[in-house]
């Protein structure tokens, strides 16, 4: 026969099979006696919790944190913590913009009184929304300066030399990506009037059977940089003739030309892919020659 138990509420004997109690309800009300307390702050009656709310629990944080920092720190070390809690509030943009020009004017924050003191950050923050964020006062007054020296007259011949030179008032737009489709209908990616040019060119040739297919290749050619470090080189376009010889093409400007780091890596992938490059002049003259 198993041996019998004494439930831990009613007292009654049964077989325990490893319950400390001899039914559910007798097993609800234990628990109930033995984790029942008081609430720390209101005095309520709770069961399995500290605090009967989450307001009584803050309260004790609060309560907790005005002890601990009242008797157990030194001067020192609430120094420390003043300038912990500063550090977070200014990771705030504005906040953080607000103390830079507090400490910049440098006069002597903590002595003004709390009326000063906001007339001060009304005051900075009026004058961040009408200048910006992100700049200082002495930046913002660099690009005034700036700013006064504009001669519309220079900038207006300096569009005139890119139109005169480059086909387009800014230098920046002949490297924009274009969408090109080709004679037999294919849309491919080109970036800058250059590979336009010379795309239309491939077109032209191969209408008259001179190449038998171009390609905007993603072929990659490692070489040995001016800094002694691995670089890809990824040439433009790859030509296929009828009697099958391939050629790389790429079209570049005479500024890019005459770069010394340019300069080397087309000596250095020249020793490995048959390369040619396009100047502006060939551009031109095989233009030219198709008009």
């Amino acid at each position: 026969m198993r041996e019998q138990h004494a439930c831990l509420n009613c007292g009654k004997n049964f077989i325990s099979y490893g319950n400390k109690n001899c039914s559910l309800l007798c097993r609800r009300e234990w628990y109930k006696k033995k984790n029942t307390r008081i609430c720390k702050i209101c005095g309520k009656l709770v069961i399995g919790r500290t605090f009967c709310s989450k307001e009584c629990k803050y309260k004790q944080v609060v309560n907790t944190r005005k002890l601990h920092n009242n008797y157990k720190h030194t001067g020192v070390t609430r120094k420390k913590i003043s300038d912990t809690l500063l550090e977070k509030e200014l990771k705030i943009p504005e906040n953080r913009i607000i103390q830079r020009e507090i400490t910049r004017r440098n006069n002597g924050w903590l002595k003004h009184p709390s009326e000063t003191k906001k007339k001060m950050k009304d005051a900075i923050r009026k004058n961040m929304e009408t200048l910006g964020y992100r700049n200082s006062p002495a930046t913002i007054e660099k690009m005034r300066i700036a700013k006064s020296k504009y001669d519309p007259a220079a900038t207006e011949k300096r569009r005139q030399t890119c139109i005169k030179k480059y086909g387009v008032d800014n230098p920046g737009k002949l490297c924009l990506w274009q969408n090109y489709v080709t004679r037999f209908g294919k849309t491919i990616r080109l970036q800058g009037s250059y590979e336009v040019r010379f795309a239309k060119i491939l077109d032209k040739w191969q209408d008259d059977n001179i190449v038998k297919s171009w390609e905007k290749t993603r072929d990659k050619v490692s070489y040995i940089g001016l800094d002694n470090k691995n670089h890809d080189y990824f040439p433009d376009f790859k030509v296929i003739f009828y009697n099958r010889i391939m050629q790389y093409y790429d079209p570049k400007n005479n500024y890019l030309l005459s770069l010394p780091e340019v300069q080397h890596k087309i000596r250095e992938v020249s020793k490995k892919i048959p390369l040619q490059i396009i100047k502006e002049e060939d551009l031109k003259i095989l233009e030219g020659v198709q008009t």
